[in-house]
């Protein structure tokens, strides 16, 4: 089953992640066969709309909609979507980057810009995932704070309880405990630089204390060193991409968590390039 298109940012990204799981399950879905079925000439163009290179005209969207057999609030957002991403001008950008939020799934939360403070702080997005798991009324500070690894203090959960409530990341529930008010947030289509700089300078000093403090039964680690070009490198990252997405249908469909955790995935260069000889 393709992740959720709600979960994209990028129609193509989207439409190659169903692709190799309609591949899996069937031979037929080839770039001929959906050019043939949204009236394009050839497989050839299917690559370069995938590839960014051609855009997907209002005919051809259409037509592709009823191909996927998207329901009404996935076809409009998958509308909005191919809009946003073929968008000429800042303007036009902003007002389908709009209109697909306001028609994006609700277990799905875009952060605003004036939200990105949320990344400053690691344990501002690990609390809110801790009330997942935990139930807290408003009070109870120095206990969840207890409960975190490595361990917070009163003051910092006050902290991060009060920016989730401000920025509208938390409320209440029926019970009169805090929760998270979405199961999966994501950027906009820019993330401010210094606090994603900072934001992954504090998953690095966690994943090393995870390394020394928590029990080999208790987290997974693995790692590869390879030599690869520079079209392997971009295979490698989209893989990656298209593994992030399995595991944010997997968090979608959590229904009894009982803890809270950090994946934490890196590629980056351990050597400089090797510089080609002119021939």
């Amino acid at each position: 089953m393709p992740c959720s298109v709600f979960q994209f940012m990028d129609f193509r990204e989207y439409l190659k992640a169903f692709l190799e799981e309609r591949k899996r399950l069937s031979k037929g879905w080839s770039h001929r066969f959906i050019a043939d079925r949204i009236g394009l000439k050839s497989g050839g163009h299917i690559s370069l709309i995938l590839n960014g290179k051609a855009n997907l005209k209002d005919r051809a969207l259409e037509a592709l909609v009823d191909l996927l057999k998207l329901s009404p609030s996935e076809g409009l957002y998958f509308r909005n979507l191919v809009h946003y991403n073929q968008a000429m001008t800042h303007e036009e950008q902003k007002h389908w980057f709009t209109r697909m939020n306001e028609s994006r799934d609700s277990s799905v939360t875009v952060l605003d810009v004036s939200q990105y403070v949320y990344y400053s702080r690691w344990y501002y997005s690990a609390v809110r995932e801790a009330l997942t798991v935990f139930d807290f009324t408003g009070s109870e500070y120095q206990q969840l704070g207890a409960k975190m690894l490595p361990v917070l203090s009163g003051a910092q959960v006050h902290e991060a309880i009060d920016l989730l409530i401000h920025l509208k990341l938390i409320a209440k529930d029926g019970n009169g405990y805090f929760r998270s008010m979405n199961s999966i947030l994501t950027t906009g289509p820019q993330l401010n630089g210094f606090y994603f700089r900072e934001y992954v300078q504090n998953i690095l000093e966690l994943a090393r204390n995870a390394s020394q403090n928590v029990s080999a039964g208790e987290k997974y680690n693995s790692w590869v060193s390879m030599a690869i070009s520079r079209d392997s490198f971009q295979k490698v990252v989209e893989e990656t991409r298209l593994f992030r997405k399995r595991i944010l249908k997997i968090i979608e469909q959590e229904a009894d968590a009982d803890r809270a955790y950090l994946l934490n995935m890196n590629l980056f260069p351990i050597t400089e390039r090797k510089r080609r000889k002119k021939s």
